[in-house]
């Protein structure tokens, strides 16, 4: 479930005036609706302190209202399952991760249960999100990684529990500040910042302990444990990711990062460079300065991880890693207390864009000086004869 808005602006006075509510199904749950006086020298601002609930005019799908003096913008607010992902698990609420553990979790102890803790370590999460973004083949935003509380129709992890602490944290109901997730105030920044505040700690409290913690429990029960790591691209994992880095794999027993689709490239570090992930550009100070010390700091600060920290590696670099360039990832990382490696799968297909280099790759090796060839579309070097 996710929180969205729909509104429209209104000028008055303009009484008995009615106004056409988009549905209310089993999938658009209202939850309140509230207008705003607009302020003509603030760019889609509203004031907050004017604002008047209308919940209660509304009768089917008409809304009844005698306008007042001014130009108004009303918010219609939602519990919806129609955000980006409709079809994607609901990281906030204990009982859709719980449907995760029966399907995935216990389907395989019920299997394998004699291997757990010996042959089996244990259950490995990629890239858990909130899923609040579009981001997939048919639609994509090129934005996601910047998406975050303040962006206009961004769809938020929403329900009851959030509310309840919410409501908790601020000592008062947000019901009729939740403009101010989307958009600004501009007269009042006190309150926008403790919304603002007051949700992102809330979604990230919630997030830790129905999904991470909740699977960690189940593993620790089982006798294996549990790593991963979430999306962390360009510091998105303190926004539309996870929210918070270090509350999203808190009850893991490795903190977890990954290293992958040309993220590092060396003598890149104070540039924005090209990379084949989402949106084309790497900021090559995060990934240089700051990712690996994430996972490196989250592995001191937690006596549970016994100083582990893990990186997925080697993904989807291409013919352009070769053996020197995986030494220079692996030294980066050591150096910044990185200390166990998964190496991000060698695939038997050949070529395959995602993953590293072919141990063996039918006699084709880029870390020989030989011709160049041109295998199915991809330039590498050629050796005349198999070793």
């Amino acid at each position: 479930w996710e929180l969205i808005e729909r509104h429209i602006d209104v000028v008055g006075s303009a009484p008995d005036t009615s106004i056409l509510v988009g549905d209310d199904n089993a999938e658009n749950i209202l939850i309140a609706a509230y207008a705003y006086k607009r302020r003509a020298d603030e760019f889609e601002s509203c004031i907050e302190d004017t604002a008047v609930e209308l919940t209660d005019k509304i009768h089917g799908n008409f809304l009844t209202w005698d306008i007042p003096e001014g130009v108004w913008r009303i918010f219609f607010y939602y519990k919806s399952r129609q955000g980006a992902k409709y079809d994607y698990i609901d990281m906030i609420n204990p009982e859709s991760v719980k449907v995760l553990i029966d399907s995935v979790y216990e389907g395989h102890f019920a299997r394998y249960s004699k291997y757990f803790g010996n042959t089996f370590a244990g259950f490995f999460t990629d890239e858990p999100e909130f899923g609040n973004q579009v981001f997939g083949k048919e639609r994509f935003d090129f934005g996601f990684y910047e998406a975050r509380v303040g962006k206009h129709s961004l769809s938020l992890p929403w329900n009851e529990n959030l509310l309840g602490k919410m409501t908790e944290k601020l000592g008062y109901s947000p019901i009729k500040h939740l403009n101010l997730l989307w958009y600004e105030d501009g007269e009042n920044g006190d309150v926008q910042a403790e919304i603002r505040h007051a949700y992102m700690d809330s979604v990230t409290e919630l997030y830790s302990e129905c999904f991470n913690k909740q699977i960690a429990d189940w593993c620790h029960a089982h006798g294996v444990e549990y790593i991963g790591h979430v999306i962390e691209d360009m510091n998105c994992h303190l926004r539309g990711g996870v929210g918070h880095y270090f509350r999203a794999v808190r009850w893991q027993d490795m903190s977890g990062i990954d290293i992958v689709l040309h993220q590092i490239l060396p003598g890149m570090a104070d540039y924005l460079h090209t990379v084949t992930c989402a949106t084309g550009v790497g900021a090559g100070s995060f990934y240089e300065y700051i990712l690996a010390k994430l996972g490196a700091s989250l592995a001191h600060l937690n006596p549970a991880m016994k100083g582990r920290a893990m990186c997925e590696v080697f993904g989807a670099y291409g013919w352009g890693e070769d053996s020197s360039m995986m030494k220079f990832l692996i030294d980066h990382l050591l150096v910044r207390g990185i200390n166990f490696f998964i190496p991000h799968s060698f695939s038997p297909k050949f070529p395959d864009y995602d993953c590293p280099p072919h141990i063996g790759a039918q006699g084709y090796d880029p870390s020989l000086e030989a011709e160049t060839a041109t295998v199915a579309g991809v330039t590498c070097s050629m050796r005349a004869s198999s070793a």
